[in-house]
């Protein structure tokens, strides 16, 4: 695709890899342009390129901004349950969550309804709470995977990214989600993230690779 080309909606919403009301979304807060023909939306390439290119100071900007060493982990082996608990374990010890038991509870609600499991081995659930002060990400690579994830491929699961915001931050949640999805899709960025050995390694790469 060239990147003065328009797309459609439903094909803005497969680039960026969130729902199309998510996209609707970011149009109605002013994160992301658009132009309407009647009931039809278009957006340009270069307009979606922007909105999830990372910079060359690091992979992912606005995590690079929010990630501390405390909320990234590594484990050899867990089941979906075992691993959504050790993420939530952790951002509950950060100062932005107010309520483990309301982020416990949103995370597991929204497994139930649909799985975060978005495919290449990658997980990210993501909540807006009203008790979260700001956003923040935890980390956790499974070594051997997680196979009962129901990931959209049916694949085992290593990379989870967990992400809590407060319930007024629409747009910077959803460009996150966008910059890690576009940034996990090259494959040799999923390939050096799987290879890390410790927690600050996984931390410095994540905080410090360029995908370039």
């Amino acid at each position: 695709m060239h990147s003065s080309e328009t797309i459609t909606l439903e094909r803005a919403a497969a680039f960026l890899r969130i729902s199309e009301q998510a996209v609707r979304d970011l149009v109605r807060d002013g994160a992301l342009s658009s132009t309407r023909t009647g009931s039809e939306w278009h957006f340009k390439i270069e307009d979606l390129e922007k909105f999830v290119a990372p910079t060359t100071s690091a992979a992912v900007p606005i995590l690079n901004a929010v990630l501390s060493l405390d909320c990234v982990a590594i484990v050899e082996d867990a089941n979906k349950e075992i691993a959504l608990r050790q993420l939530i374990a952790m951002l509950g010890k950060k100062s932005q969550v107010n309520s483990i038991s309301e982020l416990t509870n949103a995370i597991f609600n929204r497994e139930k309804l649909m799985s975060t499991g978005i495919g290449m081995g990658i997980g990210i659930p993501h909540v807006r709470l009203r008790s979260v002060t700001d956003l923040t990400v935890a980390v956790l690579l499974v070594k051997n995977g997680i196979p009962d994830y129901e990931s959209m491929d049916a694949k085992s699961v290593k990379i989870i990214f967990m992400i809590a915001a407060r319930e007024n931050q629409h747009a910077l949640y959803l460009k996150l989600l966008s910059q890690i999805s576009s940034f996990l899709k090259i494959e040799k960025n999923r390939t050096i993230l799987k290879e890390c050995c410790c927690p600050e390694d996984l931390y410095h790469k994540l905080k410090g690779y360029d995908d370039e």
